[in-house]
C-alpha cells in the first residue's frame, strides 16, 4: 500500500485485514499528518519514500512509489488495497486464496 496524510482512515484499512494476511507493507509518500505514527506498528515493513513527489511535495509518480512497495513485500502475491479501504468480510480471504 502506498498512502500520504491518511490519520482518519489507516487504522480502520490495516485493521480490516490484519489477521488475514502473512505480510503488510506500507509505503508512506511524505505525510505530514499522524499516519506514520498510526501505521507503523501494524504494519511488518515500513517506509517513508519521498522519491515520487515532485518540488512541491506533491506525489508526481504513483507507480514508482507502488514498485517500491513490491519491492519490499516478501511473499509470491500480493494485494492491493487503497488507505481509505476496509476491506469486509476479510476472513474469506484465505479461502478465495485456496
Amino acid at each position: 500500500m502506498i498512502c500520504k496524510n491518511e490519520e482518519g482512515n489507516i487504522e480502520n484499512c490495516l485493521k480490516s485485514v490484519r489477521e488475514f494476511v502473512d505480510e503488510i507493507v506500507l509505503v508512506d509518500t511524505g505525510s505530514t499528518d499522524k499516519t506514520p505514527e498510526l501505521a507503523r506498528p501494524l504494519c511488518d515493513k515500513f517506509e517513508i519514500y519521498t522519491e515520487c513527489n515532485g518540488p512541491d511535495g506533491k506525489i508526481q509518480d504513483f507507480s514508482a512509489a507502488r514498485n517500491r512497495s513490491f519491492s519490499l513485500a516478501s511473499h509470491d502475491w500480493v494485494m492491493w488495497i487503497d488507505a481509505d479501504d476496509v476491506v469486509r468480510n476479510s476472513h474469506y480471504l484465505p479461502e478465495i486464496l485456496e
